[in-house]
């Protein structure tokens, strides 16, 4: 087995490691190693519909876990960058909402179902009460269907700032369905989610989250209006589904929320 060394970075389901000339190998920690095959059949679809995202170049067990082989993408995250370049908020708050709305102008059609994506997640959120599932079930089976190509985890910690342009990671969560869903979980990220201690200019960051999260929302909705009257809707079914993920420091804030709004 070869000698990864120390990680180029590491996530909460994967490390990437250097790969030879132009890659990196994406492997899975082993309770997520069923997302390789996922992830690169996902990948390929993205692309072929002309969403920037990385190459993937073929799967691989390393050590009794499965990797996925990507081409190397030499930039740091947009939230890196706005670490950087604090005056340059604005401008990436509008590039994360035209890079949404390009992805959303793709059909969704070959990957899998949001609705029955969303609905596994509230199931596996054991913290809900029956009463409180089953409400956000309902209020889910009632809202609108569309066949859009969705990310479901877009962030700025997903978009890579390369010297091609900006490049969109961690596609395994990638469905068809509602814009608004998606759009709803990643306002909720920008509003709410908190940031680690130690992050630079976390406290600039926390200042100006709801500012960030506006001018997100108009860009966005300066590129598609359809369907704004929707976002208060998705946010509870959103916030239900993102319990599932077990995220330290999230879980009394999430169902404040969820509460609340219903």
């Amino acid at each position: 087995m070869p000698d990864l060394g120390p990680p180029l970075a590491r996530g909460r389901t994967a490390e990437i490691y250097p790969w030879g000339d132009g890659r990196v190998l994406k492997l899975f920690l082993p309770e997520f190693s069923t997302d390789a095959g996922l992830e690169e059949w996902l990948t390929h679809l993205v692309c072929r519909r002309g969403v920037p995202a990385p190459n993937p170049g073929g799967l691989l067990q390393v050590n009794n876990r499965w990797g996925l082989i990507f081409e190397r993408i030499d930039g740091v995250t947009m939230m890196e960058y706005m670490q950087r370049r604090p005056w340059l908020l604005l401008r990436c708050a509008r590039l994360l909402a035209e890079l949404h709305a390009h992805m959303h102008n793709q059909p969704g059609s070959g990957l899998p179902a949001q609705k029955a994506s969303l609905l596994r997640q509230i199931h596996r959120a054991k913290v809900l009460s029956p009463e409180l599932a089953g409400r956000i079930e309902r209020m889910l089976a009632a809202l609108p269907e569309e066949e859009r190509l969705c990310h479901s985890d877009f962030h700025p910690l997903n978009v890579l700032m390369a010297r091609r342009g900006p490049v969109i990671i961690d596609w395994v969560t990638a469905v068809s369905g509602n814009p608004m869903a998606d759009v709803a979980r990643t306002s909720m990220i920008l509003r709410k989610v908190a940031l680690p201690r130690g992050t630079p200019f976390r406290s600039l960051f926390q200042a100006a989250r709801k500012w960030l999260n506006d001018i997100y929302l108009k860009r966005y909705f300066s590129l598609r209006p359809a369907g704004r009257e929707q976002l208060k809707a998705w946010e509870p079914v959103i916030a239900a589904a993102r319990l599932a993920e077990g995220v330290p420091g999230e879980q009394d804030a999430l169902l404040r929320f969820i509460q609340s709004s219903l």
